[in-house]
This record gives C-alpha cells, structure tokens and sequence, in this order.
C-alpha cells in the first residue's frame, strides 16, 4: 500500500506568492524617517512710525536640525511704501537682494549652511510715505524658503500674518475752513491734509491724539469734546467763529455749540460763539 500525499498546489503557491510580495515591499519602502520639528522664523517690526520716517525690518531664521541650506527670505511690505534692500544688511551678507512686483527677496549664500541652533537675519528698509494718514499698515506673507541637506525646497512661514505698523495720530493739528476742498494726503499750509490738517473742529478732535487743535480764523460748525484728558482748542488769530448748526441737544430745550463730555482739562481759548443763526426749538448757549 503505497502512501499518497495530498499536495494542494494552489494554496501552497498562493502563500508563496504573499510571502514574495510581503518581501519585496519590506526591500522596495524604506521605513518613514521622523518629521522634524520647524526652524524658528520671527519678523520685527517698530510698533509706531511717523510719516516719513524710515525705520528697518528684520527676519530671522533659526535652525532646528543640522544642514539646513539654499535658505531664502520673502516677504511683502505694506503697497505705495519705498523699500530699500542691501545684501550687507544681511547677516551673514547675502548673497542677493532685489524687489519683485512689491515683494521683498533676499538670498543667502549657497555655502551658508545651518546646524541646529544656528541663524541667518535678513534685513530691509522702509519709509512711511510723507502723506500717510493714521491706521495700522500690514507686511504680509512673509516665509523663509530652505533645503535640509537635499531634501526640499521647505517654507516656514512667518506669524502672525499680516503683521503691523501703526501711524499714531499726531499730537498737535492744524484747522482752517478753507481746506475744505483739499483730499487725503495734499499737502495743506505745510501740513498733511487727513493727518494733521483738517478743515472743521471737530475733525480736527477727532484726528489729534492730544495736546493741541490749533484754529484758523474763520466760520466753523459746532462741536463736541467727548473723552479726552488734557485738549486745549486755541484761535491762532483773531477771527474763529463758531456759528453754525448743528448745535448739541443738551436737554431742557437747551443747545449747545461746545459740548464738553467725560472730558478733563479740556482748554478753549479765543474762539467766539455765535449761536444767533441757528434755528432750534430753545436756547443756543455757547
């Protein structure tokens, strides 16, 4: 009686078949290295600038692991600013600096190469524009570009985004009513129209951060103080007339052409109020 084994082909082939691949993906897909952390990118920028004034940006990368290489820097100040680049601002120097359509680029040197640790700070020049008015002014989309060894081109990018400057308003404005029909931005008796000259009072509170609204002679409307500690409204000359309308509901059937509220220290001095013209259902004090 002879002994016969049962052999099953198939499912001996199709377990050699699955060890073969198992195989060949254990050969052919290397096990994933782990993602290292990002480098350190920050921007610095003054918290406050005048107009006119010019003042540096800088950007500094620092690396998180050796080899990091090919490094570049790119960011966007605020459009209409005039912006210089000089690659001896850079450190180390780089190796090119240029702007592109609004947008800042600087490239450092090939050879520059970072261990972990170990930075490069790229730096421009901006200048306010002479004719800028009050407001907070975004550098955007700011990031460095790198390689690590070979592996790239890498982004790390800058935050927050949009990073500011802020114009402050002025602490002393000028007021005449025959500014009236100037825009934002001309220039104005020597000064910028929207920044520190305006053609009412009452634009001219509102614009100044404090201290001072200087007066012009002239015809001017009503106007109210509200909020302020330390104001002095003065007549450069003589000639500033308060006497037009609106005038403020002050209750009682009372209306006021100067309305001082929540305000100390609140000094007018050498205007005259004239309520005479002014149509309300009361009296018009001054």
């Amino acid at each position: 009686m002879s002994i016969r084994r049962c052999i099953k082909p198939v499912n001996i082939g199709l377990t050699a078949l699955l060890v073969g691949v198992l195989l060949v993906m254990m050969i052919a897909i290397p096990m994933a290295s782990p993602v290292s952390a990002a480098p350190t990118v920050s921007r610095t920028l003054p918290a406050t600038v005048m107009p006119g004034e010019t003042f540096n940006v800088t950007a500094t990368l620092v690396a998180d692991e050796n080899g990091v290489n090919s490094i570049g820097f790119y960011d966007t100040p605020p459009a209409g600013w005039a912006v210089e680049v000089d690659t001896s601002w850079c450190t180390p120097q780089a190796s090119g600096a240029t702007v592109v359509g609004g947008q800042v680029q600087i490239l450092f040197n090939i050879s520059t190469i970072l261990n972990a640790g170990q930075s490069v700070t790229a730096m421009y020049k901006v200048t306010a524009p002479d004719n800028v008015l009050p407001g907070n002014y975004n550098f955007t989309s700011g990031y460095f570009e790198y390689y690590v060894v070979h592996a790239g081109p890498n982004t790390a990018k800058i935050v927050p985004d949009p990073d500011s400057v802020t114009v402050e308003k002025p602490d002393v404005v000028w007021v005449d009513d025959g500014w009236s029909g100037a825009h934002s931005g001309d220039t104005v008796g020597g000064h910028v129209f929207g920044y520190d000259a305006f053609s009412t009072i009452q634009s001219g509170i509102g614009g100044v951060g404090s201290s001072t609204v200087n007066v012009y002679a002239g015809s001017y409307e009503a106007f109210r103080v509200e909020d302020f500690n330390g104001l002095a409204i003065i007549a450069l000359e003589d000639g500033v007339v308060v006497d037009t309308g609106p005038a403020f509901d002050v209750g009682s059937s009372q209306y006021a052409m100067a309305w001082i509220e929540d305000s100390l220290n609140v000094d007018i001095d050498g205007l005259e109020f004239d309520g005479g013209s002014i149509t309300e259902d009361g009296d018009v004090i001054g």
